[in-house]
């Protein structure tokens, strides 16, 4: 945005600096409402930006934790299935065996 002002100088004509000074003052309060509002539009959008990669992280790392949680319980159950169905067999033949002995 530019701003032509023109200073005349006030013997020549008094009331050009009444408006001169105006139309300063004029232009950095518009100045300064830009900035203002550019600075809060950058800011808003930088935190914006930050919450948003912080939950991203945040729910990544929670669905991993509990990925890993459910594998290491689906992975024990399974082991202490296969464990007993073994043992299980184990003692059924050793069951037998004195059976066939015993007899």
């Amino acid at each position: 945005m530019v701003v032509l002002l023109s200073v005349i100088h006030p013997s020549i004509h008094p009331s050009s600096q009444q408006a001169s000074k105006q139309a300063s003052k004029q232009a950095s309060k518009q100045a300064s409402k830009q900035a203002s509002k550019q600075a809060s539009k950058q800011a808003s959008k930088q935190a914006s930006k930050q919450a948003s990669k912080q939950a991203s992280k945040q729910a990544s790392k929670q669905a991993s934790k509990q990925a890993s949680k459910q594998a290491s319980k689906q992975a024990s159950k399974q082991a202490s299935k296969q464990a007993s169905k073994q043992a299980r067999g184990l003692m059924t033949g050793v069951g037998d065996e004195f059976r066939c002995l015993y007899i």
